[in-house]
């Protein structure tokens, strides 16, 4: 199989970004229980079989699944430090001049990918990731403590039903609305429970001129994305075709354009969609967002915003479901002690670090870990904080190794679709140019 057209990364001298780690002390006992984990139950504290005097950097490669440096420190390199003061965790963001291709060939990838369970399929190429399951059993890690929604996810993106990727906490998505556009416009606030084409309807009540200055409804994420959150498959895994020609891709498709089109239909020549400038009503985006708004209220610069429930579909009320992670990478130098960094953060005390920072926790029976859920943020006081926790959710639909290669035709698409006055024909168009793209990758 072809490797594929992946995003740029570097990892050369200079063009490290985001160094992290802080050492935090001996803080608590680093002994915990003595060993990798109690059969059963919590994972213990320090695992003698990987400590070491000998300074040792674990490298995170970062692209797809936002987190900042602040975060990364938090959740990651300082709970790290605490327990294994000769391990550095170090953050590696993805610039734009090499190819990961490239990057494999050179045998230099990062130890650790961050990334979301809805990516393995892009990383899990050339045997980059690596199968976790005996790994975690010969660590003794429990897995029934975890919310198995989040481990028969991360399983089928195998066809082996193999454990790619170790789940660190849980996803979420919001609509993150700034309260002035409102007001000004004497128009009411988003609520818990609304459907797409609610929010749609109440986008262009805001979306209008004023004295010159756009202001804009409403911005989602790309098509690719937002079809996981109607949970329809890409890519058929019995035929191993395209399946973008049903109903469901004609609504999502019929939903991005309105959206699009509110937007350009204000002129042309405007400042652009911009939420942190304060031009943008509605952004319906994922958790990773909270990062920047908390990043604007420690600059001085918050905006009046407040969050509502990830809008549904009406006729698909469920939630996607799905998890942030830590892969191990085949070309990692200390792989076992990679995964023991991933155990450590799935503590007790640990998760209850992440819940603090707005992170949902992926251990079951977290009612005493999320009293203090958001905590550490700033800018999360006051807010909705109860619409992370509505909505069910269900597990995504089962992917394809091909999936990756329909998105990039979609997208590649999308401008003619946007233009275009027939639903129908573009996805017809995005069917046949996917399915050419699947037989060129097979």
């Amino acid at each position: 199989m072809k490797f594929g057209k992946l995003m740029a990364v570097v990892l050369a001298g200079g063009m490290l970004l985001a160094g992290c780690g802080t050492n935090g002390g001996s803080g608590g006992s680093a002994e915990g229980s003595g060993g990798a984990s109690g059969t059963g139950g919590e994972p213990g504290g320090v695992n003698k079989a990987v400590l070491s005097n000998e300074p040792v950097t674990l490298r995170v490669f970062q692209d797809l699944t936002g987190i900042t440096d602040d975060e990364f420190n938090t959740i990651i390199a300082a709970p790290v430090k605490k327990v294994y003061p000769n391990v550095t965790m170090e953050l590696v963001r993805r610039p734009k001049d090499v190819t990961v291709n490239d990057l494999i060939l050179q045998g230099n990838f990062p130890d650790l990918i961050y990334a979301s369970s809805i990516d393995i399929d892009w990383y899990n190429q050339s045997n980059l990731l690596v199968p976790l399951d005996d790994m975690v059993k010969k660590a003794q890690v429990d897995l029934s403590r975890f919310e198995q929604g989040a481990i028969e996810t991360i399983r089928a993106y195998s066809p082996q039903n193999k454990l790619l990727a170790f789940p660190i906490f849980l996803e979420y998505g919001l609509n993150y609305y700034n309260k002035d556009i409102f007001d000004k416009f004497g128009v009411s606030y988003p609520k818990d429970g609304m459907t797409w084409e609610q929010t749609v309807d109440l986008a262009k009540k805001v979306s209008r001129l004023d004295n010159g200055q756009p202001f804009y409804g409403l911005q989602t994420p790309a098509l690719p994305r937002l079809s996981v959150s109607l949970r329809i498959p890409i890519v058929d895994q019995k035929t191993e075709k395209a399946v973008l020609t049903t109903t469901d891709w004609k609504d999502a498709l019929d939903l991005f354009k309105t959206v699009k089109n509110m937007q350009t239909d204000l002129g042309k020549g405007l400042p652009g969609v911009n939420y942190q400038k304060g031009n943008l009503a509605m952004n319906v985006a994922y958790f990773g967002f909270l990062g920047t708004l908390e990043e604007m209220a420690k600059k001085g610069e918050p905006l009046n915003w407040d969050i509502a429930q990830f809008p549904v579909w009406k006729n698909n009320p469920m939630s996607e479901g799905a998890a942030v992670t830590l892969m191990l990478t085949s070309q990692g130098k200390h792989q076992d002690l990679a995964l023991e960094v991933a155990k450590l953060l799935t503590t007790n005390e640990n998760q209850e670090i992440i819940a603090k920072q707005a992170k949902k926790p992926v251990i079951k029976n977290t009612d005493a870990i999320i009293k203090n859920f958001g905590a550490n943020l700033v800018s999360l006081k006051g807010k909705n904080v109860g619409a992370i926790f509505k909505g069910k959710v269900e597990k995504n639909p089962l992917p394809t190794i091909y999936d990756r290669y329909v998105k990039d035709v979609i997208n590649k698409q999308m401008p003619k679709a946007l233009t275009s006055n027939d639903l129908n024909s573009s996805l017809r168009t995005f069917e046949e140019e996917a399915n050419k793209a699947i037989e060129e990758n097979k």
